[in-house]
């Protein structure tokens, strides 16, 4: 699946008092999501956030053009996760939850094994015993891995993630990595913004650097290694090889990461 995405600034509240640039794109450029699992890097406020909108499709009038595959992207070849799982939960149940998306997209309606099993793919052991919890009762973690279900039940092409390890414990971080990362083997396409570089470093096999709302460098992690450790200041990333096995094992003790994965 392949990103195109044009030239162009997005704005937020033009020719009002809080007008405010959201994202600058000073050329066209592709993004392959068939590659492998690609990684958003930047402080907050840098235009990551705008930049999954734009891949979202949700500016479709907006002055940067962007298309997948040749069509304009949205849901539900689309999914998208939001930064706060409470804007996205909302129904009464997590039933209703995992059901919502299938049925305003007149898709197939899901039975309950199909549930658990989507459940049990983001972590949950015992999937049935949650359907019918009020989902906002929910842990921030718990609350994080139904929000991620929700989405994966209608089955998109490409999953959009934004800040998807925030505000929770390294038990959940390294379950929502292995999602991810077995999402991406079974070829669905991944693009997630975040601050925690080593583990970005690890699964991310492209990274997009971003500073003061544009795309200033990318690369795999090796190739933009420099930019990590300017951005993180810590020298475990400076110079790093591709070859080089042991960093990649010294990166993975400093984060919540399989052992597997290193």
């Amino acid at each position: 699946m392949q990103f195109m995405i044009g030239q162009g600034s997005l704005i937020y509240g033009e020719s009002t008092p809080f007008e405010c640039v959201g994202l600058r794109l000073h050329s066209e450029f592709m993004l392959d999501t068939s590659k492998g699992i690609i990684g958003l890097c930047g402080s907050t406020g840098s235009g990551k956030s705008s930049f999954l909108s734009i891949l979202a499709g949700e500016h479709e009038e907006g002055p940067i053009c962007v298309t997948l595959d040749g069509k304009h992207p949205q849901p539900p070849s689309i999914g998208s996760v939001f930064q706060q799982p409470e804007d996205q939960l909302f129904c009464a149940s997590v039933r209703e939850e995992l059901l919502f998306a299938p049925q305003n997209f007149n898709l197939e309606k899901p039975d309950d094994a199909y549930l658990v099993s989507v459940l049990k793919q983001c972590g949950f052991s015992d999937g049935a015993t949650f359907l019918e919890r009020d989902p906002l009762q929910l842990s921030g973690g718990e609350k994080r891995r139904v929000a991620l279900a929700s989405v994966l039940c209608m089955r998109p092409k490409v999953l959009l993630l934004d800040e998807p390890f925030a505000g929770v414990d390294p038990v959940t971080v390294r379950i929502l990595i292995s999602t991810l990362v077995n999402l991406k083997k079974s070829g669905m396409g991944i693009v997630y913004a975040g601050h925690e570089i080593f583990e970005m470093s690890l699964i991310c096999e492209e990274i997009l650097c971003f500073l003061g709302q544009r795309v200033v460098m990318r690369g795999s992690p090796y190739d933009v290694s420099d930019w990590l450790f300017e951005f993180t200041g810590d020298d475990i990333f400076c110079g790093w090889q591709k070859d080089d096995k042991a960093r990649r094992v010294a990166i993975g003790r400093r984060a919540c990461i399989p052992q597997d994965l290193i």
